[in-house]
């Protein structure tokens, strides 16, 4: 098991990365391992899911997701 990835740099900051994120996410699936995303969380920097201020407990709408968030639940949808 992976168990913590980003698709920005390894400071949590940067631009998001998909080219290399779906590398990465093709490896995984093709030696069939699990994985977790590290930034599921609403912090001020590139790495996280959520916009900050966006209420932990949901519901929550695309609008809630930054770039990388919005990458992280197309990979969940399409896993």
């Amino acid at each position: 098991m992976v168990t913590e990835w980003g698709s920005v740099d390894a400071d949590g900051d940067g631009e998001v990365d998909k080219a290399e994120t779906r590398l990465w996410m093709e490896f995984l699936r093709k030696h069939n391992l699990s994985h977790c995303n590290w930034a599921f969380n609403s912090k001020a920097e590139s790495a996280s899911v959520f916009k900050p201020g966006t209420n932990p407990a949901g519901p929550w709408t695309k609008k809630d997701l930054t770039e990388s968030g919005r990458l992280v639940k197309d990979i969940i949808q399409n896993w």
